[in-house]
């Protein structure tokens, strides 16, 4: 459970503190299936604020902003009207522009219910395979404006089978203002089978304006 939104790492993740990023290596030593959920205390959008790359996902894991208190995802056919109350923030990150937000090594895990801009190069960098990802914001805050990152939005690397986006309202993904929307990067045939299903590219959540990448 991340309570904090802190950067800090003191190499526990208890109930008297744990930051997203002691709750992904905490998750990372565990073989087990994990879920990173959030408890952050007080009112309104909770900002974390990486001063360096978070660790890699290198174990499968469930990201989950939904859990954050106040939290919902879209529920509209047409538009967005997700609640997100977790941000990534890259603008104290260093080097700049930061590697990404975060880097998913192991595949098969789960991201959710977050906003992610800023200085970071990717918002999200996708490797192994069957990882999903929807429901977030990405070059967006919260609030629906924009602050992109440097390069891809969600960068595929060579990853085969994932899925962005989905069928559902609440899988929608809102990814505007960076440099690219979404990069695959393949050699011979090693992004085959990835689904790019009911996100908004390029526009503002309800899809009303044009916020090209």
């Amino acid at each position: 459970i991340v309570n904090s939104s802190a950067d800090s790492d003191d190499g526990t993740c208890d109930v008297e503190d744990c930051t997203l990023r002691e709750a992904i290596n905490a998750a990372n030593s565990n073989e087990v299936f994990d879920a990173v959920v959030f408890n952050i205390p007080g009112e309104g959008v909770q900002t974390i604020s990486p001063t360096s790359p978070l660790p890699a996902i290198t174990d499968p894991i469930i990201i989950d902003g939904y859990t954050q208190s106040g939290a919902n995802p879209n529920t509209l056919t047409i538009g967005d009207n997700a609640a997100l109350k977790i941000e990534l923030n890259g603008n104290s990150c260093t080097p700049a522009p930061c590697a990404q937000a975060l880097a998913i090594s192991s595949g098969d895990s789960t991201i959710k219910g977050l906003a992610i801009y800023g200085n970071f190069n990717n918002g999200i960098e996708v490797n192994g395979s069957g990882s999903i990802i929807t429901g977030n914001f990405f070059g967006l805050k919260t609030d629906g404006t924009g602050l992109g990152v440097a390069a891809s939005g969600i960068y595929i690397n060579n990853s085969t089978d994932n899925t962005i986006g989905g069928v559902n309202p609440a899988d929608r993904n809102v990814i505007s203002n960076n440099r690219d929307g979404i990069f695959i990067a393949a050699g011979a045939a090693n992004a085959m089978d990835n689904r790019i299903v009911g996100n908004y590219i390029g526009t503002n959540p309800m899809g009303t304006l044009a916020m090209g990448n």
